[in-house]
């Protein structure tokens, strides 16, 4: 079977492609002249003879000439890009001969073409390195350097902070230390500036500024917009939404039920409702932090009129409550309503690990602290908890009570397979699958968190067949160990008899040959598996190039085809049916005799689940 009797679909779940040897079959006197054209001629130049043999030749002699040649084509690491070979056959080929070629009934290709447009869509969208931000998300980061700016020099040289009761010993040392700066400071200026201006220019500029420093940080805190940064690592979760830091959730499934629960018990807490706010529960890495950012894409979006505006900050309570023993004496619970200000009704809290916050005798000040302030009238109206301890908080009635749990579960099969299908078409391009990959990966993790676990085992296959691999590493050292044995068996290794100094020199001139037959044969392997993944590189390529050939005939009717549509339909049919399928073939079959993993196959996945097994979790708990 040639490879243009494979389905190339692309659907949803990636189908394998077969490479079953070609049967040689007699040519045609037409077909042979179409096959020498097509790799030694000037399609350009010889379109007219091209188009005429197209009109004259049957669809299954099409067949032929089409997979001869891109076989072909795709074996050579030189000569024409086939790429742009598709792009001029599709405007000599008729379109109905093409058509018939490919399919059994009319106006399938546009039906086809038609049936992909979702992946199309999605595909296209997600696949870019980073979302570009929008130009309202840029001024506004603008905005936040000069606010920044303007808070810094306020905070290093305002007065404000001498009215405020200090509550501690370190704020009363502080203030003092202050107090010492701005006279130290002000001494060296009127030091430097009295003698280049003068007394009479110089004072006025420096009591001028001294009392503008001064009254505006008097007046700042009751005109300052809402915080673009909050104190203890918060994390502006609006601010990287709006600037498309948040490629991952682009497959992620989120139940909106759960996004609507969260919204619901926010908005009618702050309605005369009982005070509540929402919990994410669950185990870990079941995609409970994924939620509340999905959360926050929807109030960007503005499916909550009523939270619209929000700005959501996240906090880690375990660094947080480290960050108050740290500072012994300070309250970072009250540093946080501080910097939130006026503003404490325009901005939502996500406390990640908040079960920390109860947990433990040095916590139970913070926690306490926490529970008046998120009752009603209290310094935090808005705030998201997440846990993957909810017994601790079950025991703390104070925190039970507070809080309305919102259970996130596992991805079942159905959704875990479409989460892994759609990171295949984004961040797995150019990975091969057989037709029951991702259903094999969801078994082999099964009991353990979905869709996290399966996502890491997915993203080790395509690491173990991609490029990293190299198992050439091991054919070097194979390589040494053969020039090695080969010396020791000549006596290099071992002494050898100088007194015979034919022997000698017959010696060297048989080693020098086989190191040189040995480096040749691994120089040559090497450049084999380089141009193996330059054709992985292209499968690639020539999805990209079907998903915009579909995205380009979404509307096109059937009873309307202009001479434009037909050229994009044949590119979509010779991408799918022709090149791709082959492009495909030649890595699965290349990579086998070069002993190579181009395939996501059984013994990959396995692979996988192993390193994934033994890899211990390093990185923070993921909600």
């Amino acid at each position: 079977m040639s490879s243009a009797d494979v389905t190339f679909d692309l659907e949803f779940v990636p189908l394998t492609v077969s490479y079953d040897a070609v049967e040689p079959k007699k040519t045609t006197e037409i077909q042979d002249h179409i096959l020498q054209l097509l790799t030694s001629g000037d399609l350009i130049r010889d379109r007219k003879q091209m188009v005429g043999d197209f009109t004259q030749i049957t669809p299954d002699q099409l067949k032929d000439v089409l997979s001869a040649y891109f076989e072909e084509a795709t074996a050579k690491t030189e000569g024409k890009d086939p790429f742009k070979v598709v792009e001029e056959l599709a405007e000599m080929i008729p379109f109905e001969k093409l058509e018939e070629t490919v399919f059994t009934d009319k106006k399938s290709a546009l039906i086809k073409a038609k049936s992909m447009l979702y992946q199309a869509k999605y595909h296209l969208k997600n696949s870019e390195t980073k979302v570009s931000p929008s130009l309202k998300a840029k001024l506004s980061d603008i905005v936040d350097h000069i606010i920044s700016f303007i808070e810094s020099i306020l905070s290093a040289f305002g007065v404000a902070d001498f009215f405020k009761p200090a509550s501690t010993q370190i704020q009363r040392q502080f203030k003092f230390q202050k107090i010492t700066m701005l006279v130290s400071f002000f001494s060296m200026l009127t030091t430097m500036l009295f003698p280049l201006l003068g007394v009479t220019i110089a004072a006025p500029i420096i009591g001028g500024s001294l009392l503008l420093i001064a009254v505006m940080s008097v007046i700042y805190p009751h005109i300052a917009p809402v915080p673009f940064h909050l104190p203890g690592n918060a994390k502006n979760w609006t601010k990287e939404c709006n600037q498309g830091e948040w490629k991952e959730l682009s497959f992620i499934k989120v139940d909106r039920d759960v996004l609507d629960e969260m919204a619901n018990t926010m908005i009618n807490s702050q309605k005369g409702g009982i005070k509540k706010h929402p919990l994410l529960r669950g185990e870990s890495r079941v995609g409970k932090t994924q939620t509340a950012k999905a959360f926050v894409q929807a109030i960007e979006r503005g499916d909550y009129p009523e939270l619209k505006g929000k700005k959501v900050f996240y906090l880690n309570t375990t660094k947080l409550c480290k960050k108050g023993d740290f500072f012994e004496g300070t309250d970072p619970l009250e540093q946080l309503s501080e910097a939130m200000g006026r503003h404490k009704d325009k901005i939502i809290l996500v406390f990640d690990e908040i079960h920390v916050a109860c947990q433990g005798e040095k916590n139970s000040v913070i926690g306490q602290k926490l529970l008046d302030m998120l009752d009603n009238g209290g310094d935090f109206p808005y705030v998201i908890g997440i846990t993957n301890e909810y017994s601790v908080i079950e025991q703390y009635r104070g925190f039970r009570n507070r809080f309305n749990p919102i259970i996130i579960e596992n991805t079942d099969s159905k959704d875990t397979r479409e989460i892994l299908t759609r990171y295949l078409l984004t961040t797995g391009k150019s990975a091969l699958c057989e037709k029951d990959t991702l259903e094999k990966i969801y078994e082999k993790t099964k009991g353990k968190a979905q869709p996290y676990t399966s996502r890491a085992v997915l993203d080790k296959c395509i690491e173990l067949t991609s490029e990293k691999q190299n198992p050439l590493t091991a054919k070097k050292i194979q390589k040494k160990q053969n020039i090695k044995e080969f010396l020791a068996s000549n006596g290099v290794v071992a002494p050898i008899d100088f007194d015979d100094k034919n022997d000698v020199t017959s010696t060297i001139e048989e080693l020098d040959k086989r190191i040189g037959e040995l480096q040749e044969e691994l120089v040559a392997e090497e450049a084999q598996f380089r141009n193996l993944f330059k054709a992985k590189d292209k499968i690639s390529q020539a999805r990209d190039e079907i998903y915009r050939t579909v995205m380009k005939v979404a509307n096109v009717q059937t009873s309307s085809l202009s001479s434009k549509d037909e050229v994009q339909l044949n590119t979509f049919m010779l991408m799918s049916r022709f090149l791709a399928p082959t492009l495909e073939a030649y890595v699965r079959k290349k990579g086998g005799e070069l002993g190579v993993k181009v395939v996501i196959d059984e013994d990959v996945i396995n692979d996988a689940v192993r390193a994934s097994e033994e890899k211990a979790p390093k990185e923070e708990t993921e909600g």
